[in-house]
């Protein structure tokens, strides 16, 4: 029990390092990310709040996106948070955030979705507001991505199979964020 309370005062600790701007590159050169996968695989929330938002926080620094993600957080962190029952609004919002920073690298944006689409309806489908336009906002980079521009038109990027689960995936998200409150708005 004590090597666990311990567990859990180091992932606060690094949350609270993870709040300083500019120390992103030490915490991932100090080997923050195998903690991250530590932390993802407890049961406490407390380990799970702090492993989300540290992610959060190492994505704020754009330039280490890839490197974080090569060094196999979705599926080392991820996957895991996203299979937590306890999973906290705050661990919910610090995976949005994070998932929408990683879709906002071009050259990696449906590697992402093919690897964390079942985290993103999840994050769709959160109490959260802000947890919920996170998610979107990585879906709409991931249509973006589904399709590119070329001086005839449009080429579509993804094969039909896989566009066509993505589309049932978003619809029901794009209905309710169009929900019955808009016909009634008055100007």
């Amino acid at each position: 029990h004590a090597m666990y309370e311990r567990r859990i005062g180091i992932a606060e600790q690094l949350y609270k390092y993870s709040t300083c701007p500019g120390i992103e590159k030490n915490m991932i050169a100090e080997g923050t990310i195998e903690a991250l996968d530590d932390f993802a695989h407890m049961e406490d929330p407390r380990a799970l709040n702090c492993c989300s938002a540290i992610l959060a926080n190492l994505t704020l620094e754009r330039s280490l996106c890839h490197e974080i993600l090569e060094a196999g957080v979705i599926t080392d962190v991820i996957q895991p948070l996203n299979q937590k029952a306890q999973l906290t609004d705050i661990a919910k919002r610090g995976l949005g955030y994070t998932l929408y920073r990683f879709s906002l690298l071009d050259d990696k944006v449906l590697t992402m979705f093919r690897e964390c689409s079942d985290c993103l309806m999840n994050l769709i489908k959160s109490e959260d507001e802000e947890t919920r336009m996170c998610a979107a906002a990585a879906l709409v980079n991931v249509t973006g991505a589904m399709v590119v521009a070329t001086g005839r038109g449009q080429v579509v990027n993804i094969g039909g199979d896989e566009r066509q689960r993505i589309v049932e995936q978003v619809m029901p998200f794009l209905k309710d964020l169009c929900g019955s409150s808009l016909p009634h708005v008055r100007l």
